[in-house]
């Protein structure tokens, strides 16, 4: 009896991971590639991309070198990781989903990049500034109503 259950959870298992789509794995492969310091400058040139949107260029001074820069950093970035780091799960990923598999794999890259500047203790007491605003009474009544 023990033999079949550990035969059924041994089938279950590889089952399992056989099934998991290969981005799973792209996505695996990439944030154990990268460090700290690629996530800060991916969040960097995400900032630094942004700064250029007309309704928030006035707030940002990036000068074109910067810019420039940052984009090169992200090209190395891309090509360290899919030329070199990940290129078996990045193969498999677009064999499996070439209209974007990458998409979702690198979109945690962000999520990665996003936590690891929240993690400042800085930047989340600047985030949560805005508090000071809430009416936090107005707020509890409004939400709690029936």
């Amino acid at each position: 009896m023990n033999k079949a259950i550990l035969f059924s959870a041994l089938m279950l298992s590889s089952m399992a991971t056989y099934a998991a789509p290969p981005s799973d794995a792209l996505t695996t492969c990439i944030a154990d590639n990268t460090s700290g310091k690629d996530r800060k400058e991916l969040a960097r040139w995400v900032f630094i991309s942004m700064a250029v949107h007309p309704d928030i260029q006035d707030i940002t001074n990036v000068s074109d070198a910067e810019r420039e820069k940052s984009n090169k950093t992200m090209a190395d970035l891309l090509m360290r990781l899919l030329t070199e780091s990940c290129v078996t799960q990045a193969r498999a990923t677009i064999q499996q989903n070439p209209n974007g598999g990458l998409a979702s794999s690198f979109k945690t890259l962000g999520e990665l990049a996003m936590k690891e500047l929240m993690t400042n203790q800085t930047v989340s007491s600047s985030i949560g500034g805005y508090m000071k605003f809430v009416d936090r009474d107005k707020l509890t009544s409004s939400l709690t109503k029936k």
